[in-house]
């Protein structure tokens, strides 16, 4: 009888830590998902990155937050770089975007997206790539929302 409590009392907490180790395999969006937060707290985003640079004004990018690093993106006026994600008002999200072309001369940065300034106003957040400053614009029309002015990295 004694063996059988043992063998509970130690299966037990076993099992609890393989479940925990199991939760925790499958990512942070997962745990959250399931055990923490309400499915309504997180919001689906999708961010695009249009060049609007003069002709032949290729556009270098590389965008990444924390956790997820989206890789070097080229674009020729005209084209389009999206990217979709989870965000979420208790867990604060920024992606961090570089930027350089020809004129430009420099490596530029911008906050492409912060949970403070862009999670209540845009689920399709569309910015404009512009020589002197970048715009967010409302996918319905072509009218910027919020515009930024350049600054220069301090590379």
């Amino acid at each position: 009888m004694a063996s059988s409590t043992n063998c509970k009392v130690v299966l037990t907490p076993i099992m609890f830590l393989l479940i925990l180790l199991t939760k925790a395999s499958f990512g942070l969006s997962a745990l959250v998902n399931e055990t923490v937060m309400p499915k309504d707290v997180l919001t689906s985003k999708q961010v695009v990155i249009i060049n609007k640079l003069g002709i032949r004004q290729t556009l270098d990018l590389h965008c990444k937050n924390g956790e997820k690093d989206l890789g070097p993106v080229s674009l020729v006026p005209g084209d389009r770089f999206a990217f979709k994600f989870l965000s979420s008002t208790l867990l604060p999200t920024t992606y961090t975007c570089s930027f350089q072309w020809p004129d430009a001369g420099k490596e530029l940065l911008f906050d492409i997206f912060t949970t403070s300034r862009d999670a209540s106003v845009c689920d399709l957040c569309i910015w404009y790539v512009l020589d002197s400053l970048i715009c967010r614009v409302r996918p319905d029309k072509e009218e910027p929302t919020f515009c930024h002015y350049w600054n220069l990295s301090r590379s």
